[in-house]
């Protein structure tokens, strides 16, 4: 799945952009998610952007033995995170971004996956989608 290199909610119409203009990160998510649904239709969750967190975006269940994205195994977890690839450093904030989900993932496992993070117990994938381009190393 790819998006243009840069995308700005301002200037997308319809139904669903006016719910989202205003907040990049929620934009991208429910971009992802749509996205998901037309390839996995009803397979695939999407969590509301506000209000839940479990580190999960949307969650595409098993299904007719067909991979979910990225042909990895479902059911699968998806989180989305969104990168300003205008401000500096976006890799290092990309990175800290990754760190931040890492640690909070790992101190939920410990836990036994409690509460809003259940999902994970069965989950067999997991993707990390990012919504900043990278420049190329020099």
């Amino acid at each position: 799945m790819l998006f243009p290199p840069r995308f700005d909610p301002l200037s997308w119409r319809g139904p669903r952009a006016v719910a989202h203009r205003d907040n990049r990160a929620d934009a991208f998510q429910q971009l992802v998610g749509d996205g998901l649904r037309e390839g996995w239709g009803l397979r695939v969750s999407v969590a509301p952007t506000k209000g839940r967190d479990g580190a999960i975006d949307a969650f595409v269940e098993e299904g007719d033995g067909s991979a979910a994205l990225a042909d990895l195994t479902a059911p699968q977890i998806i989180e989305c995170k969104d990168h300003d690839d205008q401000l500096p450093g976006v890799q290092a904030n990309v990175g800290a971004g990754w760190s931040r989900v890492a640690e909070k993932l790992t101190r939920q496992a410990g836990l036994g996956w409690p509460g809003a993070f259940q999902p994970w117990r069965r989950a067999r994938s997991y993707v990390y989608c990012v919504s900043a381009a990278l420049p190329a190393a020099s």
